[in-house]
């Protein structure tokens, strides 16, 4: 018997259609799409340090130690029936493990993104075959999110904290990636291991 799921099919369009405002539907879980993410599970030992020297700049959304990740592919909202073709193509990637090494913390988008960062050719190769395997165009840009910021009180202050932090380097040896679902809940969102690649 499939998982059933309320929901208002006014806010969210549903393989019915639209139904008129105040009537709630129930509706099968394989019509539900859910988001999935192409990662790879990381440490990073310093993180109480970062986050005890940053907070006083602002407000941030830290993630939280157990999701830090490296993401190779975002894929969006998927079916059912698309994660059992991507996980098959999976399969056929070849490729031999490598190690990164993480070893500067920076910031993008305007200082919204506070993230570690490094540059690996192998990364790059994975992101690429991934990509082309299941045609997307991948970003070649690896780092860890750290926090997001919702409030920044001292730009300068903050950027020469980040500076002057002095980290140990994050070094991951990769010998496989994962597919990961990731729903968005009160507390933030939730990431699931859904299947594991090995490396070889």
């Amino acid at each position: 018997m499939h998982r059933c799921k309320e929901a208002n099919a006014y806010e969210k369009k549903t393989p019915i259609g639209l139904v008129p405002t105040g009537v709630r539907i129930l509706f099968p879980a394989p019509f539900l799409k859910m988001r999935y993410f192409l990662g790879i599970k990381v440490n990073v030992k310093d993180f109480n340090e970062i986050k005890r020297t940053i907070s006083g700049f602002g407000r941030f959304k830290f993630v939280e130690p157990q999701n830090l990740h490296i993401t190779l592919l975002f894929l969006g909202n998927k079916d059912e029936k698309d994660i059992i073709e991507y996980k098959e193509k999976l399969l056929n990637i070849k490729q031999e493990p490598f190690t990164m090494v993480f070893d500067s913390i920076s910031w993008f988008k305007g200082m919204r993104i506070i993230m570690l960062k490094a540059y690996s050719n192998e990364y790059n190769n994975l992101v690429s075959n991934i990509g082309k395997i299941l045609g997307f165009k991948p970003s070649h840009h690896p780092h860890i999110t750290i926090a997001r910021a919702k409030q920044i009180i001292d730009k300068a202050g903050l950027a020469k904290a980040i500076k002057g932090l002095k980290i140990n380097n994050v070094v991951k040896e990769v010998n496989a990636f994962c597919l990961f679902s990731s729903e968005l809940t009160s507390k933030g969102p939730e990431y699931k291991e859904i299947k594991r690649f090995s490396l070889a």
